[in-house]
């Protein structure tokens, strides 16, 4: 400041803060001015008065410059943060950090990030929260001043290939899966070559690379360094994917915290490491270097693995399920397991050979310092030199085998309980015991000194002390008073589920991951992550404290002064506390305090929970959200999601809340409680709450039981206070408890048996209809949120209408709930088309001759290529019907499409669109195709890894002891193969037993000793059938016949192998084998379909023909006596009802799901699928 003479500078200092509204008051003593003299601060400079005694200036605190680490740009002064290279698109590979972001709501200019629904690829991030795709945080307050930017490398998505050459990538990290790259649903290759990553990570799978359900991985004269995975794959995670092969690189220092430290590969092709140099990679259980499960061979070739580990089986190789491994020519040191297999664990896995090889200083904790193999094939060492290679530790080898064998056998009654809905079944059960375990206190009953009387309470004693470990340690009295104990039950879940949430966040912590970050962001995910167990835990225990919490209020008054009838009041549940005094009344505050956190607090937060998660639940879509409360929902259907709120409130007033009633009035109680299960029975069976039938029929029981028992008590209390009421009824109080007992036993008896007789009758009655394997249950048909349909079927009127609506009804059979758009049912207007493809979630295309010379058909493919919808294809192959092999409906796509016009799709674009896959051939395929393209499964792609089943389809056969012999015609050209396929499909005996082949004409000619077992005779059936020379076939033919020898007609049904319409071989076969006593064409001709998968189910029907047994059927007895010695195998799952209903509707007659005509039928027609996968002509299930 100045004044007159030389300038003067004063300083003084005032708290404030960014935002602040301050107010400079400038005074001035003589009335004309400060004559030049300024103010300036906190932003503001050059303030001055003019002239006058006084001035006033507003102004607001500016905020701090905004602190920037990155590529980010800041723009407008500060005020605007954009992505690098804005407005182009950003580069992959980045991170920014930006700091000192004031606490205001922000405003989205533009937002269009890669990414998905759980933003593993590129994400932004504000206060704690991740936001990707197209919503951004749209008036989001930034609380803790942070922005934080995380561009990823490659997110992939039905997309082509993806490739990294030449490249340096380092630091990379993904929230969920593939560090560097994530290629989904039907992606190509991935390939990265000669580049050098390092240091990357993913929070659960595949620190680099990510597959599901794409094309083959390849990391070749590469270096990798540092990679690791939260759980598996430290370097690639591979599920349902080609092969997976690292070529001439270096790898070292990757980890995972489960399985598979470099490669995790799951229902995928081989595994392979050639000219590559492997060094301390590690895994926290399986497969130090390589896990493989349900996959194909692991080969290490001319490699050198040096110091890898793993903490439970396979130090280098861990393979489950899968094929041969196999080290060739390479150098294995130094490595490690601490139970079994220091090199290679091999499980119900082919063959394992060390060829060529150098293994030395390996060892595993228990057996197999090199190779640990157990139900797998042979194990050979040729030409390897192995030195200094250990195993066991000793005392503790027995039980560290018992626990390894527990771990295989736990995680198999696991899967095994998930498939039979066992989890849900136990929730009712454990209900149902907290509502019965309840009524002799809360009641006030006790059971009459009779032998039921008796037996009920022994039963009750035995119950409640299973489920009072910690009284049978220390008595509750230890624990000190009433109000401690009372504290104590109230306050350890909650401490309990801190503790969980907390020891989960900092486990999160220690493995540094990228995306959490600050306290906010990982309290949030600790909470998030032990919310299934906090909510398994305030399941058991909610009836329990709550009526812990109302006992507190219950006194019982005693006559204390006959003379004057003067009463004291105790605690009901502890008599050595007088009501009305400080210590009760101090008892009676925290149960007041207690009732908002428990009875009225765990209702609430379960209604809150399920609303707040209530669109992607009946959306049937998973998220974060909803997969941490799936406890509160999984069990019942999408409409009726609130169920779980319901059955609490039942169960809190049946247990708790009746107790508000005075106890000598407990009458009143009982009554209110039989009205409430009346009332919720009868809501139960009306609404039918739960997805599985059995589980409804369970619930309906346990309710029926409850009501009978609260009739019991009634009626029993009525008794013994009032004798003349039992008068009534004819029986004393103790006759009416044991006749109330015994007929509920009874009852309950009944009910389920016809429980069990409905479902098996219900299953057998209905249609089959498609279950995922690994649940056993029908698929959740859920609906992403923008569409109405799940499918859009787009079709030719001319050569292709009536087998695609057989198609839409066979997959609404199979499908119950599929909603299918279809032109004879939905089209109103033929304008709408481009809507109507839009509205779908996925668009198949029926191909068959002049589909894309229709100029609607084009329409149709130009909207789902415009609307980026997954297009599958199905194509009809019978020429009579106007199919077309795949070759010429590309040939007809490019004719008709127009080569190159701007802005409409190429013929190339659309043919490598339509045909980006084999077509489809069978229902199955389309309803799985179809099912992995709906959010559900999108989440959750593992429900699926396992298929489709349909209940009744045909089943493995194979031939019963000793043998049988497979006769065959060197005439009959092409029969001697197809008795090879058979005899490859046939599932062996555990005797051994063979499929013979021989030459007919040896063994059918005059005097020939007969082959042991079954002798059967299989006849080819081609354009060549009956066509040689001499009638070797029609008399080798004749004389099987005349000795009643099983015959087998094999009609072939691929063009190239000769196939004819079926009316052909009436003209080819001799009329002798037309007319009695033959009549060859009686018998039904098996259809032999080309394509693997099909022509496996034509050769079952060939050898049930044959005299096959079903494998269920021969293995029954067989697999109940081994039940309890086999170890880690998959159950058919469902329970014995659904057994039970597929064998019933076996026995009843096989449903023929063949839609379309096939080449013969009438009089020697051929065969139709019993819901098996066979396909050849038409479509089939």
């Amino acid at each position: 400041m100045a004044e007159g003479g030389p300038n003067r500078r004063q300083s003084f200092s005032a708290v404030v803060s960014p935002g602040m509204l301050c107010q400079l008051y400038m005074h001035d003593s003589r009335g004309d001015g400060w004559q030049g003299a300024e103010w300036s601060g906190l932003g503001q400079g050059g303030l001055t008065l003019e002239d006058g005694f006084e001035k006033t200036f507003t102004f607001v605190v500016p905020h701090l410059p905004l602190q920037l680490t990155g590529p980010c740009c800041i723009t407008d002064g500060g005020s605007c943060a954009t992505s690098p290279n804005y407005p182009e698109s950003y580069s992959n590979n980045e991170d920014c950090i930006i700091t000192g972001v004031p606490a205001v709501g922000l405003e989205v200019v533009a937002f269009d990030v890669e990414g998905f629904s759980f933003c593993e690829s590129d994400y932004l991030t504000v206060s704690g929260k991740k936001y990707c795709g197209s919503r951004g945080p749209e008036g989001v307050v930034v609380e803790d001043g942070i922005i934080e930017w995380w561009g990823g490398v490659v997110y992939a998505w039905d997309s082509g290939a993806v490739s990294i050459i030449g490249s340096t990538v380092s630091g990379c990290s993904a929230s969920y899966y593939g560090g560097v790259v994530y290629a989904n649903q039907n992606s190509g290759a991935v390939s990265i070559i000669g580049s050098t990553v390092s240091g990357c990570s993913a929070g659960t799978h595949g620190g680099i690379v990510f597959t599901g359900g794409s094309g083959a991985v390849s990391i070749s004269g590469s270096t990798v360094s540092g990679c690791s995975a939260g759980t598996r794959g430290g370097g690639v995670y591979a599920i349902g994917s080609d092969a997976v092969s690292i070529t001439g690189s270096n790898v070292s220092g990757c980890s995972a915290g489960y399985r598979g430290g470099v490669v995790y590969a799951y229902n995928s092709g081989a595994v392979s490491l050639i000219g590559s140099n492997v060094t301390s990679c590690s895994a926290g259980s399986y497969g130090g270097v390589v896990y493989a499960w349900y996959s194909g061979a692991v080969s290490l070739i001319g490699s050198a693995v040096t110091g890898c580990s793993a903490s439970a089986a396979g130090g280098v190789v861990s393979a489950e399920s899968s094929g041969a491994v196999s080290i060739i020519g390479s150098n294995v040191s130094g490595c490690s397991a601490g139970w079994n297999g220091g090199v290679v664990s091999a499980y119900s896995s082919g063959a394992v050979s060390i060829i060529d090889s150098d293994v030395s200083g390996c060892s595993a904790g228990e057996d197999g310092g090199g190779v640990s193999a157990e139900d797998s094939g042979a194990v050979s060492i040729i030409g390897s030199a192995v030195t200094s290679c250990s195993a066991g530790n000793g005392k503790w080898e027995p039980k560290r085998e018992c626990l390894a064998k527990l771990l295989r056998r736990g995680r198999a009654g696991a899967e095994m309980a998930k498939s039979a809905g066992l989890w849900t079944k136990l929730k009712i059960a454990i209900s149902f015991y907290q509502c019965l375990a309840a009524i002799p206190s809360v009641y006030v009953l006790t059971a009459p000194d009779t032998l039921v009387g008796g037996a009920i309470d022994d039963l009750q004693r035995g119950l409640t002390a299973a489920f009072r470990f910690a009284d049978l340690a220390v008595p509750s009295k230890c624990y000190g008073t009433k109000l401690h104990q009372l504290i104590g039950a109230a306050f350890t879940p909650y401490a309990l589920f801190l503790l969980l949430a907390v020891q989960i966040a900092v486990a999160a912590r220690c493995r540094g991951r990228r995306h959490e970050t600050g306290l906010v962001a990982l309290a949030s995910s600790g909470l998030r992550s032990a919310l299934p167990a906090g909510l398994f835990l305030s399941f058991l225990l909610l009836p329990s404290i709550s009526s812990l919490i109302f006992r507190s209020f219950l006194c019982d008054a005693f006559v204390y002064n006959d003379a004057t009838g003067t009463t004291r009041s105790y605690l009901h549940s502890d008599y050595s506390m007088e009501c009305g005094t400080p210590s009760h009344q101090r008892l009676e505050r925290w149960a007041y305090g207690l009732i908002p956190l428990w009875p009225a607090g765990v209702p609430a937060l379960y209604l809150i929970f399920l609303l707040a998660c209530r669109r992607t639940i009946r959306a049937g879509r998973v998220t974060h959200a909803s997969a941490s409360v799936r406890f509160l929902w999984s069990d019942y259907r999408p409409e009726v999601y609130l169920w779980e709120v319901l059955e609490v409130l039942r169960k809190l007033t049946v247990t708790s809340f009746v107790m508000l009633i005075d106890e000598q009035h407990a009458g009143a109680r009982v009554l209110v409680a039989l009205l409430v299960s009346i009332l919720f029975l009868s809501l139960e069976i009306w609404v039918q709450p739960f997805r599985r039938d059995e589980d409804n029929w369970l619930a309906h029981m346990s309710n029926l039981a409850l009501v009978i028992s609260y009739l019991t008590v009634l009626v029993f209390k009525m008794c013994d206070s009032y004798s003349d009421a039992c008068d009534v009824f004819g029986f004393s109080a103790e006759g009416i408890f044991s006749f109330f007992v015994l007929f509920g036993i009874c009852l309950l008896v009944l009910h389920v048996l016809l429980s069990l007789t409905h479902l098996v009758f219900h299953a057998a009655a209905t249609t089959p209809a498609l279950r995922a394997v690994s649940t056993n249950s029908p698929p959740l048909l859920s609906m992403p949120k923008e569409v109405h349909f799940h499918l859009f079927v787009s079709h030719v009127w001319k050569t292709g209408q009536d087998q695609t609506h057989t198609l839409v009804r066979q997959l609404q059979l199979m499908l119950p709930g599929i909603r299918i758009w279809l032109d004879v049912v939905n089209l109103d207007d033929i304008g709408k088309l481009e809507e109507a493809v839009a509205d779908a979630a996925v668009v198949l295309i029926f191909l068959s001759s002049g589909y894309f010379a229709s100029r609607n058909c084009r329409r149709e493919v130009y909207a789902a290529l415009a609307n980026n919808k997954p297009i599958e294809a199905v194509i009809e192959a019978d020429k009579e019907k106007g199919g077309a092999t795949v070759e010429e409906m590309q040939a007809e796509a490019r004719r008709c499409f127009a080569p190159q016009v701007p802005g409409i799709p190429s013929a190339e674009v659309v043919v490598a669109r339509v045909f980006a896959q084999d077509p489809v051939v069978s229902l199955k395929e389309i309803a799985l195709r179809v099912l992995r393209q709906l959010p559900y499964y999108i989440s959750i792609p593992s429900d699926l890894d396992r298929g489709l089943t349909l209940p009744g389809e045909l089943s493995p056969f194979r031939f019963p002891p000793p043998c049988i012999t497979i006769l065959t015609c060197d005439a009959n050209v092409g029969a001697r193969a197809v008795a090879n396929e058979v005899r490859a499909t046939a599932v062996r005996t555990s005797s051994d037993s063979t499929v013979r082949i021989e030459e007919a004409g040896a063994v059918l000619a005059a005097g020939a000793a007969q082959p042991p077992g079954t002798v059967a005779l299989l006849i080819y059936l081609n354009e060549r059938a009956f066509t040689d020379a001499g009638g070797v076939v029609t008399a080798t033919v004749q004389r099987a016949m005349d000795a009643r020898m099983p015959i087998a007609l094999v009609n072939e049904q691929d063009e190239e192998r000769g196939a004819c319409v079926f009316a052909r071989y009436f003209e080819l076969a001799p009329d002798v084998l037309q007319q009695p006593p033959y009549k060859l064409f009686d018998l039904v001709a098996v259809p032999l379909y080309p394509g693997a998968d099909h022509r496996k189910i034509s050769l079952r029907h060939v050898m049930r023909d044959l005299g096959a047994e079903p494998v269920v059927k021969a293995d029954l007895f067989a697999r109940l006596s081994r039940a309890s010695t086999s170890s880690g195998s998959s159950s058919s799952g469902g329970g014995f009802v659904l057994s039970l209903g597929e064998w019933l509707r076996k026995g009843r007659g096989r449903l023929a799901l063949l839609w379309g005509e096939g080449r013969g039928h009438g009089r020697g027609a051929s065969r139709t699928s019993s819901g098996g996968d066979v396909a050849g002509n038409s479509l089939q299930p």
